[in-house]
């Protein structure tokens, strides 16, 4: 799998955004609107840590991901969706 050389311990964002302006959380895809619903988020994750964490992010490990919240403003690696 290209991850296990490429991208072991970054942060790569996979384009959910968290569109709630109040404390609960609605994360959607950023290309269409449609809501997220199925997620696999680390542990105490997501946290909006001090208040500014809205985008989706995962992390690779070299051997499994999970979910991260992270705030704006880092350059990431990213994943985009194409059709054939």
């Amino acid at each position: 799998m290209f991850t296990d050389s490429i991208l072991e311990n970054e942060s790569i964002w996979i384009g959910g955004v968290d569109v709630a302006t109040g404390p609960e959380r609605e994360w959607v895809w950023f290309s269409t609107g449609e809501g997220i619903t199925s997620f696999n988020w680390a542990p105490n994750e997501p946290n909006n840590e001090h208040g500014e964490e809205y985008f989706m992010s995962i992390l690779w490990n070299g051997s499994s991901y999970s979910w991260h919240d992270n705030p704006s403003g880092y350059s990431r690696a990213f994943f985009c969706e194409t059709s054939r």
